[in-house]
């Protein structure tokens, strides 16, 4: 049993989005099971096209976890990772399968709530003259876009580690006291641009990373966190803090850091900001504090 693990999510709505008196367009979410550990962050895109992607990220969040929950219910998947030598084909095509699966669900899941809530006039009153064409002429792909996101997804077993990724964001693993971002950022995320799950290629621009063995902690971020940073260095040394304080006084800390990231999202991005982490439950006794 994962007993030595502790995981937490935490979703902040943005300067800009108070600002412009929009929701928060981020979804995270995290659980802690017998045999894992998952947590999920989703980037809603935002913007005219986009105008259902509050709900689109949280349905891709709510998605990965109920899909990995699937797959640790079957023995197989877990032994194609714990094996002595895994086969990195079949490792591959495990993550291949659940990836599928919640590209698949999520579709399945947009089409669902766009059945129990269509879309009305009001959402259409500020899009551009296009979009709206386009929604009104029924258009599938308008339909589904309108819920567009990123996704983020890591998962820590006993003895190995995952992780998926399409659009922008960061995946960070802390192992051997030294961090690293095993998946690349992608070179198709630019400025405002971003791969995303909506798109009909979705399947494409996901990316993966897997390895043996319990990190000390892997986080995943929303790019509002990212751009709240100067330098990975600063990123970092932000990540030290919340794993610190994820070991001394748990409920008090979490309550701290939610304090402060709206706070960081004012004085950096002024994005939404969505952070989720997973770490070992080692004994560390060091006050923390954020500013």
């Amino acid at each position: 049993m994962v007993r030595k693990m502790k995981c937490h999510s935490i979703s902040v709505r943005g300067a800009k989005q108070i600002d412009a008196e929009k929701p928060c367009q981020d979804s995270s979410s995290d659980s802690l099971a017998d045999r894992y550990a998952v947590i999920a962050v989703s980037d809603g895109h935002g913007g005219d096209k986009y105008f259902r992607s509050d709900k689109g990220s949280q349905i891709a969040v709510d998605v990965a976890l109920a899909c990995v929950s699937e797959c640790f219910a079957e023995q197989i998947f877990i032994d194609t990772f714990i094996e002595e030598e895994p086969l990195q084909t079949n490792v591959e095509k495990r993550l291949i399968q659940l990836i599928e699966s919640i590209v698949c669900r999520w579709n399945e899941a947009v089409r669902s709530d766009l059945e129990e809530n269509p879309i009305k006039e009001d959402e259409l009153t500020d899009l551009d003259n296009v979009i709206q064409d386009e929604i009104r002429e029924e258009s599938a792909d308008a339909y589904i876009r309108a819920f567009g996101a990123t996704l983020l997804t890591a998962v820590i077993g006993n003895g190995f580690w995952f992780g998926l990724h399409i659009g922008d964001g960061t995946f960070v693993v802390k192992h051997g006291g030294e961090y690293s971002q095993p998946i690349p950022l992608d070179e198709l995320c630019v400025g405002p641009y971003t791969t995303s799950i909506c798109g009909k290629d979705a399947l494409k621009h996901f990316y993966t990373a897997q390895g043996k063995g319990t990190p000390e902690a892997i986080l995943i971020a929303s790019d509002g966190v990212d751009e709240s940073f100067s330098s990975v260095e600063k990123l970092y040394a932000f990540y030290d803090t919340v794993i610190k304080s994820s070991h001394e006084d748990w409920d008090g800390n979490i309550a701290e850091l939610e304090a402060y990231l709206p706070k960081l999202s004012e004085q950096g991005s002024r994005d939404d900001i969505s952070l989720a982490w997973i770490v070992s439950d080692m004994e560390l006794k060091e006050n923390i504090s954020y500013s």
